[in-house]
């Protein structure tokens, strides 16, 4: 391994350890998460996934602001939560391996790092 692929994998490890949900897991296995995400962008109004779409892991927000939605009987649409960087997205359906229960929306350029892939 190159000095720059090294630096770029502790800069992983760094970034990840800074999200509550991974402070207390060990370096080998953030190692292992680093290697299954891929970090990306989404403008305003982009969506990042849909409800109803299979949950393909755990979305961490890394900048910006996202919008979890969802929509009703009556086909409105209603903001559930706020997600700012430091939160987790799809946790539970990602845990379990359910449909996402929202739509999440980039509410301004953000970053996220999708698919931190569990297994099933």
């Amino acid at each position: 391994m190159n000095s720059e692929a090294l630096r770029a994998g502790v800069l992983q490890i760094y970034e990840l350890r800074s999200f509550p949900l991974f402070k207390t897991i060990s370096d080998l296995e953030l190692k292992t998460l680093t290697g299954r995400s891929t970090r990306r962008s989404f403008e305003r109004g982009e969506r990042l996934y849909a409800e109803g779409d299979r949950c393909p892991g755990i979305w961490l927000v890394a900048a910006g602001t996202v919008h979890l939605q969802s929509s009703d009987s009556d086909g409105r649409v209603h903001t559930v939560r706020r997600c700012k960087p430091g939160d987790v997205m799809a946790l539970n359906s990602a845990i379990d391996g359910r449909e996402c229960p929202t739509t999440a929306i980039a509410q301004e350029h953000s970053e996220v790092d999708p698919k931190i892939r569990t297994s099933r």
